[in-house]
Formats: C-alpha cells, sequence, structure tokens
C-alpha cells in the first residue's frame, strides 16, 4: 500500500515543478480512490478495460454501478 501512495506522490512531481501546485495524475488518483474506497476497484478495473479497447457488456457495467 504504501507503494501505491509514494506512486501517487511522485506522479505529482512534475505537476508542482511547472505550476507551484500539488497536482495528481487521473491515473494517481484511480489508485488513491481504489485504497480509500475499495469498491472502487470494480470500476476501476472497468475503466482499465475500456482504456484498452475491450467492450464491456450492460451487465458488468451495471453491476458496477450497484
Amino acid at each position: 500500500m504504501k507503494r501505491q501512495y509514494k506512486e501517487a506522490i511522485e506522479s505529482s512531481i512534475p505537476y508542482v515543478g511547472s505550476f507551484g501546485a500539488f497536482l495528481i495524475s487521473a491515473e494517481a488518483w484511480n489508485k488513491l480512490a481504489v485504497l480509500a474506497f475499495p469498491h472502487v476497484a470494480t470500476l476501476d478495473e472497468l475503466l482499465r478495460r475500456c482504456a484498452a479497447g475491450e467492450k464491456l457488456t450492460e451487465e458488468e457495467i451495471k453491476k458496477a454501478l450497484g
């Protein structure tokens, strides 16, 4: 778990250097959300599959959204 927090923080370093603000990438936000809210892991997995070009079924989406 500590590694995931470290990755999220490290991903923000370019933003801090460029803009003087603490920003993290969308991927890092997903990682943090999964850690804080385990049920989000299902949504995160669906997002990854969708980004990889995989077709999702209506049933999978409904199940993930509760």
